[in-house]
C-alpha cells in the first residue's frame, strides 16, 4: 500500500482496499501531498488541461467496505490524525 493508505490504516492489521478511496487519478514520482502546492495551477493530463482548485474533503463512503457497503473502519478519524482538513474547502 502507498503511504497515505498506510496512514489511514492506523492500527488496523489488514490493508485497506484502495477502491474505498475512489481514486480518479494516481500519480507516480511525487512526495505525499505534493498536490497541495498546486492550487490554481493548470495541469496537463494527456490532452486535457485541468485546473487544480484546492483540497476536497474526504467522503464518509471511505469508511465503508467496497465489498459489502458496510462501515468497517473509521477512515476519516484516522486521516484527521495526520492530515487536518483545509477549512476553506468545507461546505
Amino acid at each position: 500500500p502507498d503511504w497515505a493508505q498506510q496512514q489511514a490504516r492506523g492500527k488496523r492489521t489488514e490493508p485497506l482496499d484502495s477502491r474505498r478511496f475512489r481514486i480518479n487519478l494516481e500519480l507516480a514520482g511525487c512526495e505525499p501531498y505534493d498536490e497541495d502546492s498546486w492550487d490554481g495551477l493548470l495541469v496537463l493530463i494527456g490532452e486535457a488541461a485541468v485546473r487544480i482548485d484546492g483540497q476536497i474533503p474526504r467522503c464518509v463512503l471511505t469508511t465503508q467496505s467496497p465489498e459489502t457497503g458496510l462501515k468497517d473502519w473509521d477512515t476519516l478519524t484516522q486521516i484527521a490524525k495526520y492530515r487536518p482538513r483545509d477549512r476553506k474547502s468545507v461546505v
